[in-house]
């Protein structure tokens, strides 16, 4: 694979991720689009990467994704659009990269709900934060954590922590 091929897919990949982030933060939806769109990348790099074995890893990471977060989608603490996201940065990081992507995104998620709880407490002291906290306050019964920052965060820590990546099973 060239390197313009890489550069090109790298940005593409950072661009649909940013959309992504950029609606989960200000609507809480994650669009179709976006998951889509990191799919077909994946796919593509993956196979122009290595053929055939591209593919499967591409679609072990996409199989992981969706296993990883469906449980926690079902007891109603994620969006679908979180499991869809997650699914996607699959496609494109394989199975080795997810894995630690989904660690990675676990630390920025919970270190994202700290700042949010912390934030949303010191709300009710000032009221004026409430601009910069719109999804608290006496009106909301609950935090609405935009988990895709951290799904989005910890697919890039994984994509340029690359060459620090371990083996899984001896799929790399």
């Amino acid at each position: 694979m060239s390197s313009t091929f890489d550069i090109l897919a790298i940005t593409t990949f950072s661009g649909l991720l940013l959309f992504a982030v950029v609606m989960d933060i200000r609507h809480r939806v994650i669009p179709n689009v976006a998951c889509l769109g990191i799919v077909v990348l994946g796919v593509i790099t993956s196979i122009f990467s290595s053929g055939a074995a591209g593919l499967t890893s591409s679609v072990i990471g996409m199989v992981i994704g969706l296993v990883v977060l469906l449980p926690i989608y079902a007891f109603g603490r994620l969006g679908a659009g979180d499991v869809k996201l997650l699914a996607a940065c699959g496609a494109y990081l394989g199975p080795v990269g997810l894995v630690n992507g989904t660690i990675l995104a676990f630390l920025i998620g919970g270190l994202l709900g700290f700042y949010y709880i912390l934030v949303s407490r010191l709300a009710y002291l000032n009221p004026r934060m409430y601009a910069f906290f719109p999804h608290s306050g006496p009106s909301h019964k609950k935090i609405e954590l935009p988990y895709g920052v951290a799904i989005a965060g910890g697919s890039m820590l994984s994509l340029w922590l690359k060459p620090l990546q371990f083996t899984i099973f001896g799929i790399s």
